[in-house]
């Protein structure tokens, strides 16, 4: 349950970080990069960093910053308390939701039907935006069936507003769904690794 897997992610950005001049890498220069449940903590990575209770400093290095420095979040479920209630998330486990039944997402935030609302804020990557979040490239389908693209476009706002909009990037890709080749090309990868060499200062 919530919050195993961003602590298995920050302690992944320690391990990264306290190894870093072993591997020839700039400890100063780390993004994290993912789609749907991995574009959701991608997000949560990005804008929680050193929340201790987000962290699990037990799973190694426990002295090393755990910020990192960009955030490419693909198709990336964001307000997870309002989308559940409002059901524009996956219909399944609404449906369950409402019926108060037991379900997987229920399972996920290791949460009663009671306890739902606040485990889904300590959930949501908008609960912890501040000045200091990095920069955020965000990229969604416009006929997404899981994850509505409002999702990023309410959440490009929210980040902007923070951190300025010069700081974040919204591509919404027109006819796209929740994957698949429009995120994969090559020209998209590209755009994707430009964008992160311009935020990170890469030559």
């Amino acid at each position: 349950p919530h919050p195993a897997q961003i602590q298995d992610v920050k302690a992944a950005i320690r391990f990264v970080k306290a190894h870093a001049e072993e591997y020839r890498l700039d400890p100063t220069k780390v993004a994290v990069w993912g789609g749907s449940a991995g574009g959701h903590l991608a997000a949560l990575a990005g804008t929680s960093p050193n929340v201790p209770e987000l962290t699990d400093r037990s799973l190694g290095n426990p002295d090393v910053d755990e910020s990192v420095q960009a955030v490419v979040a693909w198709y990336a479920p964001i307000w997870l308390e309002r989308s559940a209630q409002e059901k524009v998330q996956l219909n399944q486990l609404v449906d369950e939701l409402q019926a108060g039944e037991p379900t997987k997402l229920y399972q996920l935030l290791g949460c009663t039907k009671e306890g739902f609302p606040e485990a889904a804020r300590k959930f949501s990557p908008a609960t912890y935006l501040t000045r200091d979040c990095p920069p955020f490239l965000l990229q969604h389908g416009t006929e997404d069936p899981l994850v509505p693209y409002l999702e990023s476009v309410e959440f490009d706002k929210a980040l902007t507003m923070m951190i300025g909009e010069d700081n974040v990037t919204l591509d919404l890709i027109h006819g796209a769904k929740h994957g698949g080749t429009p995120f994969q090309s090559l020209d998209n990868i590209k755009r994707i690794t430009d964008w992160l060499k311009q935020v990170l200062h890469i030559e």
